[in-house]
């Protein structure tokens, strides 16, 4: 059946989703059974929906142990920073004028939903904002690169967006850089953009400090 070639990637989206919203902790095993059940099917296509988030460096598996939602340490996430921010840098020096007309309505939803979401939900719509500004580029690797950031990048957000202050300064920061790229100004695109990254690592190390305690 149509469906079941397209189960394990069905099943593999909800483990993403569930690592999203705190359903699965980092370093947390995932139970192969609950979602053979919750799916109605075996464990096969579980395991399979699991080889798939192992190559994009969300799980990691452990010989007679199982899989587990893979951690990352501070270097680790550190690092994603200057690999993220890198790319978007990129893909600004390659946008593609006029803009086109869906995309840009799409971009304009997410900010809007942005206005009024909750911790949670706004850790997705801050990834689905920096995926869908990078793809405005059309550059295909950079959009598998990004793609592929995965359980880190998830796991940033979550450390970096834990309060409602750090959401709202988010926020308004998001808000300049799309103002800046929809009227044709790169050169303050990157200035905004560059000021949200940095300041998005000072609330990661303040966080992390915070934790400390």
């Amino acid at each position: 059946m149509e469906v079941d070639k397209h189960l394990p990637k069905i099943i593999a989206s909800q483990i993403v989703t569930d690592i999203i919203n705190n359903v699965l902790e980092s370093g947390e095993k995932v139970i192969e059974e609950r979602y053979a059940n919750s799916f109605g099917t075996s464990r096969g296509p579980v395991r399979e929906a699991l080889y798939i988030l192992e190559n994009e460096g969300m799980i990691e598996r452990i010989p007679k142990r199982g899989s587990f939602v893979k951690k990352y340490n501070k270097q680790d996430l550190c690092d994603l920073f200057e690999v993220r921010g890198s790319l978007e840098n990129m893909s600004l020096s390659r946008l593609k004028y006029p803009l086109q007309e869906d995309q840009v309505n799409e971009i304009d939803q997410i900010i809007s939903d942005m206005a009024t979401a909750n911790m949670e939900v706004y850790a997705q719509l801050n990834n689905d904002f920096h995926y869908k500004v990078l793809s405005l580029s059309g550059n295909e690797v950079f959009k598998n690169i990004f793609s592929r950031l995965g359980t880190p990048l998830i796991t940033l957000q979550k450390i970096v967006l834990e309060t409602p202050e750090s959401v709202k300064q988010s926020y308004e920061e998001h808000k300049m850089l799309w103002k800046a790229i929809k009227v044709g100004k790169i050169n303050l695109a990157k200035a905004v953009l560059e000021d949200h990254i940095e300041s998005g690592k000072r609330r990661f190390y303040e966080a992390v400090e915070k934790n400390k305690k």
